[in-house]
């Protein structure tokens, strides 16, 4: 399997320590290129025809539900059963502070992105983004005629939720 990591943006100054390291230090220094994760994984599914592939972690909060939704029908649609996807709560609070993302409603966030997926997954009929806790309605398009196939793994970092893990 092949797998990406996502951030949309890098701090030239973090503030922030990475929790996954002793030196505190992201892994990526902000200078390097870093892709964007589903385009990139959109290339890896024209380029092959059987290998897994998957974003580590997809910061939910950065991202509208209905958005996820449609980035990941589409890849269901492009390769079947291929793609894995880990959600996470996120833990720059720089990246969140330049996007201007609440990053105390992080938790909720991811926890209503994974119950959005997941209804998406299993229903039948139309799915619209008043299912993700939106005022408006609009159906997404691009879903697998198939039953979707993703994997979606949920992945908390914070000291404020319950042992660390969203409520999902």
């Amino acid at each position: 399997s092949l797998w990406v990591g996502d951030h949309l943006l890098l701090a030239a100054d973090q503030q922030a320590r990475y929790p996954y390291n002793d030196t505190g230090d992201y892994v990526v220094p902000a200078d390097r290129n870093f892709l964007d994760a589903f385009t990139t994984l959109a290339w890896v599914a024209g380029q092959t025809r059987s290998i897994r592939f998957g974003v580590s972690v997809c910061i939910a909060p950065y991202r509208h539900p209905a958005q996820v939704a449609k980035v990941l029908g589409t890849l269901e649609f492009l390769a079947p059963g291929r793609m894995v996807l880990g959600v996470g709560t996120g833990w720059m609070r720089d990246e969140f502070d330049s996007l201007a993302v609440p990053y105390e409603s992080r938790n909720a966030d991811t926890v209503r992105l994974v119950r959005f997926l997941r209804e998406a997954g299993r229903a039948e009929g139309p799915v619209t983004i008043e299912n993700a806790g939106c005022p408006n309605t609009g159906r997404i398009t691009s879903r697998s005629t198939n039953t979707p196939n993703t994997a979606i793994a949920a992945i908390a970092h914070s000291t404020a939720s319950q042992n660390g893990k969203p409520s999902i």
